[in-house]
């Protein structure tokens, strides 16, 4: 005989448990005989109810394994052949001047005195002896603002862009280089063009040839009313 001993309303007892065979009385001898005195009889509450199932444990979503995106970087030759063939020979930037030149109007000489055939040997050994004039200093036109080397590589890799492979060309701010002289005279302060004019400019990337091209800042046309 297994099972639990559990007290119970006699009411359930007669009606329900014992007519369908899933209890029996528990008289005092077969009580004697199962379990020692000392033996506390206490109620099952689980006993005759059936046992619920348990929902199944949801299983851990799997982490999304990261995609691997493969890029190949183009060798550094390959890289200065398309920026040689993709950027135009001019990189043209318009700003605004800050001062428009002022034309020199050239002051008429005096008609020079005939000298005497006795000194004309004499002075053409003088002119001949004294050294050539300098030429002049390109009169500069300042600009407001300035062309930075970051805003002549955003025109590159626009220009670029549009070609079949320029896109996977990699260009920065260290791979230019402006070769005109720098200062306030010839219109290059550090990394910047501040007046009108042509600036030379390399291109050269890690391990590839160097291309030069011409910047052209040109005066913006503003309206006048």
């Amino acid at each position: 005989m297994t099972g639990s001993i559990t007290p119970v309303e006699p009411g359930r007892m007669r009606n329900t448990w014992y007519p369908r065979q899933r209890a029996e009385y528990m008289t005092a001898s077969t009580l004697q005989g199962l379990k020692p005195q000392t033996l506390v009889a206490e109620r099952d509450f689980t006993f005759g109810l059936e046992p619920k199932e348990e929902p199944a444990l949801a299983k851990p979503a799997e982490a999304e394994k990261p995609v691997e995106v493969k890029t190949t970087l183009l060798p550094p030759q390959v890289a200065s052949e398309i920026i040689a063939a993709s950027l135009p020979s001019h990189l043209v930037f318009y700003r605004t001047p800050i001062s428009l030149p002022e034309v020199e109007t050239p002051v008429p000489q005096p008609p020079s005195q005939p000298r005497r055939a006795a000194s004309s040997a004499a002075a053409e050994l003088d002119a001949a002896s004294e050294p050539l004039p300098k030429p002049p200093k390109p009169q500069l036109v300042t600009i407001f603002g300035s062309v930075s080397i970051a805003d002549i590589v955003e025109s590159m890799k626009a220009v670029l862009a549009q070609a079949e492979e320029g896109a996977r060309v990699v260009i920065g701010a260290e791979d230019i280089t402006i070769l005109e002289e720098e200062g306030e005279e010839w219109g290059v302060e550090g990394d910047r063009l501040k007046a009108l004019g042509d600036f030379k400019v390399e291109v050269r990337v890690k391990g590839g040839d160097p291309v030069e091209r011409i910047v052209s800042v040109k005066a913006q046309e503003t309206d006048q009313r």
